[in-house]
């Protein structure tokens, strides 16, 4: 169904939560900030349907994206911030870097906002980033993903950033440690010795469309189950 406007005013406790989740997100690592972009791409609409509320507040001209004006003007309500501040915060949610903030690009920002993310959801994201279905989250993994926007020296720079014990690719541990979670000894266990990974072996098949394609807004124009 279409939201009426009256009806798009979020509560003020999750408007603050949200936008709290926003500015950690944009402190948070790189590497992180890709793979909650990874994780919200397979939100479901009831996952995510609350937040399309708390979206509309920034996207005050009602087009399906956040302009960096919106943004600034929105986010300064919560958060006294200079320019160059406020600038850094869009640019880290804006991971296309075309200029505007799409809404999955912003559903990554607040996933956080209720809490820690659900390891399962977390095993998801990284065998679907670890396209090869070694174990490992590889420099050939991240260009899969990066596509075009793949570098050696950007890589290298992703993987060093999470990379524990300094081996040149990401396990599971570092990848949890990243989210700032402890391994899950169950989780780990079905994802190595289960048929966890063979399960999602169609969902491990990524492509550049995993960072460019964008969800369609709970109750917009494109959204084809209203």
């Amino acid at each position: 169904k279409e939201f009426k406007l009256s009806d798009r005013m979020p509560d003020e406790s999750i408007m603050n939560d949200v936008n709290g989740s926003i500015i950690r997100y944009a402190d948070s690592g790189e590497f992180k900030r890709l793979a909650l972009n990874v994780i919200a791409r397979k939100s479901t609409t009831q996952e995510i349907f609350e937040y399309r509320k708390a979206f509309d507040q920034y996207d005050v001209n009602n087009d399906g994206t956040i302009s960096y004006d919106e943004f600034k003007s929105a986010i300064t309500q919560f958060k006294n911030a200079d320019d160059a501040e406020i600038k850094k915060m869009f640019e880290c949610l804006d991971v296309n870097k075309n200029g505007i903030i799409y809404y999955t690009e912003f559903l990554a920002a607040t996933l956080e906002a209720q809490g820690r993310i659900e390891e399962r959801r977390l095993a998801e994201a990284f065998d679907q980033l670890d396209c090869d279905d070694t174990g490992y989250i590889s420099k050939s993994n991240l260009c899969t993903v990066l596509g075009k926007k793949c570098s050696n020296a950007y890589v290298d720079e992703l993987i060093a950033s999470i990379d524990i014990d300094r081996d040149g690719k990401i396990s599971y541990d570092d990848f949890l440690n990243a989210f700032g979670q402890r391994t899950n000894q169950d989780i780990k266990s079905m994802y190595a010795t289960s048929n966890f990974a063979s399960q999602n072996s169609d969902e491990s098949e990524i492509d550049e469309t995993m960072l460019t394609e964008d969800h369609p807004i709970p109750g917009g124009k494109h959204d084809t189950q209203r």
